[in-house]
């Protein structure tokens, strides 16, 4: 799911005032690779298992880094359904591994 919301994202760079090249380097191909991990890790592998776990923390501090530039992309029509969505996978993810997240490393 979070690898849908970077691509509806993505085409929304249509609007290059809105999402810039240097932001789409820094948050948006971050999530899309951390996403697309975690895809083939959960598809390959038991959802228990360490390395799907460890593939899950990095999408979830790698959308909780963007998180600045998510609330301020949700102010656009546009782009609110997908920022709601990578939003709702992080909490998603917190939630079905938050007793393997050492609270302090959490950014």
């Amino acid at each position: 799911m979070a690898l849908e919301m970077t691509q509806d994202i993505q085409q929304g760079t249509a609007y290059p005032a809105l999402i810039s090249e240097a932001q789409y380097i820094t948050y948006i191909i971050p999530i899309r690779k951390a996403a697309l991990n975690l895809s083939a890790s959960g598809r390959g592998r038991d959802f228990l298992s360490g390395f799907t776990r460890e593939r899950a923390i990095t999408l979830i501090r790698t959308i909780k880094s963007a998180n600045h530039f998510l609330e301020n992309l949700a102010q656009y029509d546009q782009f609110l359904g997908s920022v709601n969505n990578l939003l709702l996978v992080k909490e998603s993810l917190e939630s079905q591994y938050e007793m393997w997240i050492p609270q302090h490393a959490q950014p």
